[in-house]
């Protein structure tokens, strides 16, 4: 039977302020942001999403896991939009460590502890330490991916021995018939040499975006090269 596997991968989808503007107009983006940033300021947590959403390229840049944290908020927003008007995916890639979109998706962990688990929500404890002028790679993680299978309405880890995302790729296309891959994100993180590399410059690669007719008129998701 055929299968579309959803990916989630990458931190650089958001790294150009038109994105970032144009991103938070999604309304199941901007509720998830609505969501995180209540969290935040019921627990004191100097930090406003919208405002860094608008901060400049090299302001955003500056802050590594705020800048991780809104892209797997973005993430979950948009994948939030994709299963209203499709059937949940067979197989999903994404993030294991550090802020996981794929952790939410699956219903492993609520979106209020993917926020309050956070490495960024843990770091903050006031204003100075958002100082957004000053780059900063504290607790900034090295990233490891996973798989997962539908199985009887539950995801199911898949059972890899790597921890790289192009090889769990290639195993789950290896072991099934899949249709479709879509990556979930406002950008492409998947590099043609990359690709070449781990012998997959066959693989056709959608963006959710794309697949959305209202979001596709929006704007055209961009890739990285």
């Amino acid at each position: 039977m055929q299968s579309v596997c959803l990916l989630f991968a990458g931190r650089r989808g958001l790294d150009d302020f038109s994105m970032r503007s144009s991103i938070v107009r999604v309304p199941e983006v901007s509720q998830r942001l609505k969501r995180a940033q209540s969290i935040f300021d019921q627990t004191g947590k100097p930090v406003d999403l919208f405002a860094f959403a608008q901060a400049s390229d090299t302001e955003y840049a500056n802050l590594p896991n705020l800048r991780v944290l809104l892209a797997s908020i973005v993430q979950i927003g948009l994948y939030d939009r994709y299963i209203k008007f499709r059937n949940p995916p067979t197989f999903m890639v994404g993030k294991t460590n550090g802020s996981s979109a794929l952790d939410v998706c699956t219903q492993k962990i609520t979106f209020d502890e993917f926020i309050t688990s956070s490495d960024f929500f843990l770091e903050i404890t006031n204003v100075e330490d958002i100082d957004s002028s000053k780059t900063t790679l504290t607790g900034l993680r090295l990233e490891e991916y996973g798989a997962v299978i539908l199985k009887d309405g539950t995801y199911t880890p898949f059972q890899s021995n790597s921890k790289d995302c192009y090889s769990i790729i290639q195993e789950l296309g290896s072991e099934s018939i899949i249709s479709q891959y879509i990556h979930i994100g406002p950008c492409f993180d998947f590099r043609q040499p990359e690709l070449e590399k781990n012998g997959m410059s066959y693989l056709s690669i959608m963006n959710s975006i794309d697949t959305d007719p209202m979001l596709s008129s929006f704007w055209k998701a961009p890739i990285a090269i």
